[in-house]
């Protein structure tokens, strides 16, 4: 049974790999500003989005996130909720504290490529 759910994660992974792709993101289709700078991470946001019922869009950028923070705490007229250590969340769409779309702030513990935050836009289908 485990090969089996193996093997669906492997699908979804590819399907939302293929999306990705095919669909690159777009100020349009976020509904956000892009952030200058910022790099796009299409296998992280496939894997991100390979089971959930969402998409996962994943960015980084060399900027801090205090600097990401501000950038679109201004350019949303939103304030963030959340804090340094755990990071910061701006519904997009829908309340907190689960919005039903969302964009978050972190500082990177995952990535290298010399980026210093992540910023995650969560979209419904």
């Amino acid at each position: 049974m485990n090969n089996e759910s193996d093997e669906t994660m492997q699908e979804n992974a590819e399907e939302a790999l293929d999306y990705f792709k095919a669909n690159p993101p777009t100020a349009a289709s976020l509904g956000v500003a892009f952030y200058p700078k910022w790099k796009f991470l299409t296998e992280q946001s496939a894997e991100m989005s390979a089971n959930a019922e969402c998409l996962y869009y994943v960015f980084t950028t060399p900027d801090a996130p205090q600097k990401v923070l501000g950038y679109y705490e201004l350019k949303l007229n939103r304030k963030a909720r959340g804090n340094a250590e755990t990071g910061f969340i701006i519904p997009l769409k829908g309340n907190l504290p689960i919005p039903d779309e969302g964009l978050t702030i972190q500082k990177n513990t995952m990535f290298g490529d010399n980026a210093q935050t992540v910023i995650t836009i969560q979209k419904q289908f």
